[in-house]
This record gives structure tokens, sequence and C-alpha cells, in this order.
């Protein structure tokens, strides 16, 4: 680090650490944030912490009252990078500063967290701190899941996407640190690093954490609420693109009845995510046990859409690299036959 940078450091660190005091742009704070984010990939956070100790000091600033809005959102982004090792985590939370700044936010003060930013730098924290097992254990314990299922539906846009990501995220690293993934069990799992070391966890808390979710999902897949379920099958493509293939496929046995459900009612507002969703399942997860399951399902909504909303899908399907001929014929003929159908359009024309 360069000196007139470890000389301005602790100085910043004052100001923000100093409810009296405001901070004018806030585009100096996502500076900073980017600057200790470079740092924490190069280093580990004790070494940060030796050679920046002011910011312990920000991260302790928490427990005023009256902070901006602003300077409190990133003191939990900022603690979320220095938490993401379970070892600082874990003094932190001994220390109690997880349990005031990431406990469940019926806790914290109203007029703070009306604020989207609060809101948001709330759930970007968390994000910084998914690397451990640790902090699935503090989730649950502080009924946090919930809180971040709840937030999908809010006001703010960003506040609402940020929060669908994460809950993908979250499912995602559960379910890709079990080998075994399962929905429902108490049995051990066993978490394989990237140098092949086996270590057994007790699944019980991962199995809350997971079924907290996928019940979640379920539930809104069968609401009959045409928002509830879009945002479900939006989350469901979230999560094939970032999880492993065995682990989808565990989750896929949960709610693939919901799905085929889906497929006999009314698709004028559910048709597109549908559609988006099983082309990302057939891009991502190129697993045996999914593979028909997935094409029937493709089969089924090709078969059920209009022109207009059929023409993409069978364009989608047709660029996927698991499409053998046989298979892309075979919908093609489907697509066909349908159109056919249709008076007022010739089948020639959906030919690709």
């Amino acid at each position: 680090m360069e000196n007139d940078y470890a000389e301005l450091l602790p100085r910043v660190c004052a100001v923000l650490g100093d409810s009296r005091k405001s901070v004018v742009d806030d585009t100096c704070l996502e500076k900073l944030l980017d600057c200790f984010q470079a740092i924490t990939g190069n280093e580990t956070e004790l070494c940060i912490l030796q050679k920046i100790p002011c910011l312990i000091n920000i991260v302790n600033a928490s427990k005023q009252k009256d902070l901006n809005p602003s300077i409190l959102s990133f003191i939990m982004r900022l603690t979320g990078l220095l938490a993401a090792s379970e070892d600082h985590f874990c003094k932190l939370e001994a220390d109690g500063i997880m349990n005031s700044l990431f406990g469940n936010p019926a806790n914290f003060e109203t007029e703070a967290w009306k604020d989207a930013t609060v809101r948001c730098g709330w759930l970007l924290g968390i994000q910084n701190m998914l690397h451990h097992e640790a902090l699935i254990h503090f989730l649950c314990k502080h009924d946090c899941i919930s809180e971040i299922i709840w937030l999908q539906k809010d006001p703010s846009i960003f506040v609402a996407s940020t929060a669908s990501q994460l809950l993908a995220n979250i499912l995602s690293f559960t379910l890709q640190h079990s080998e075994f993934a399962t929905l429902k069990t108490s049995s051990k799992i066993e978490v394989t690093d990237a140098v092949g070391t086996v270590t057994q966890l007790n699944s019980t808390v991962w199995s809350e954490c997971v079924c907290a979710i996928t019940e979640h999902i379920d539930e809104f897949l069968r609401s009959n609420i045409t928002s509830n379920i879009q945002q479900s099958l939006k989350l469901l493509s979230k999560i094939s693109v970032t999880c492993s293939p065995v682990c989808f496929s565990s989750l896929w046995l949960k709610i693939e009845g919901s799905i085929k459900l889906l497929l006999n009612g009314d698709l004028t507002t559910i048709g597109q995510p549908l559609a988006e969703l099983l082309l990302n399942v057939s891009r991502s997860t190129r697993c045996e046990v999914l593979h028909s399951k997935t094409w029937e399902l493709l089969r089924i909504l090709l078969s059920s859409l209009n022109q207009a909303e059929a023409l993409p899908l069978a364009t989608g399907i047709l660029k996927l690299q698991n499409c053998s001929s046989f298979e892309c014929i075979f919908l093609q003929s489907t697509a066909t036959e349908d159109a056919g159908h249709d008076n007022n359009v010739p089948a020639t024309e959906l030919h690709l």
C-alpha cells in the first residue's frame, strides 16, 4: 500500500465513523469498497486489519445511533468483506457486531430500515460473507432467510433484484457444498474442497436453509398468483445457472410436480419465464437424470404456446448444444402440427 494512501485512510475512517458528519458524494464510498474488495482478494482479512487497524473503528461505528443511511450501508458491506473468513466472522459475532448489523431486521431502528440503501447494504453484506458454514448457521438462527424472501417483493427494484440473486446464491452455495445434496435429511453431509479434502458436516442447518428456500419456491409456484409464479420461475432460472447439475437435480425433484401443473394451466402470462427456465436447465444442467424430463417438458410447452411465443422457444431449442437431430425434427414437427391448426397462420411459417 502506498504511504500517502495509508496516511490518508485513518482520517477517512474517522469521518465515516462520526455520526455527526455526512458524506456529500456517495460515489466515494463505492470507490472505497472497490478498493477494499481488491485488497481482500489478495490478502487475508487478518493481514488487512493489521495493516489498516482503523477499519475496525468503522465497523464498531455501527453501534452508534442515527448513522447516515449511506454510511450504515457502507459499513454493512465492508463488514461483509471482512467477515468473509469464518474465523473473523466468529470474532465479529462474539463482539456482537454481526447481530447488530445482520440479525433479524425487525430489531433495526424503523427509520434506518425504511431506507432502501440500508436494505440493499444488508443484502450485499450477506453476499460478501457467503463463503463459509458459519454464515448459514447465523442466517437460520436469526430467521434471516424469511426476510430475504420477503425482500424479493421490495418496492425498490434494486433491492428486490439483489434479494432474488442472494437467495439463488445461498441455495446454490448450500447445495453445492453438499456432495450428497438432499432436501430433507438429518444425516451427515460430505464437503469436498478444491484440493479434494473431504469434511463431514452435520446437515441439520444446511437442510433447514435449503428447505426454507425450496418450500418458498414450491409454494409460490402453486399459488395461482401470477407475480409469485413469475418470481419463482426467474429465481429457479438463476439457480440453474449457478448450481452444479447433480445438486440442481435434487432440487428439481422437489419442484418438478409444480412445473408440470403450470404446463396444464393458463400460460398467457408465464409462458416466457417458463420457457427461459427450461432452456436454462437444458443449457447448464447436462445431467442424464434431467435430460429426458426436460425435453418432455419443452415438448409440452412448445405445443401449448401460440405461434408468437413458440417461435423464440423453438429457436432457443435448436441452439442447444445437446439437441440431437432426431429431437430437433421431433420438436419442429410438433410445432408445425400446432401451427397447422391455426387457420390464420400457414404451418410452413413455423419452419426455422
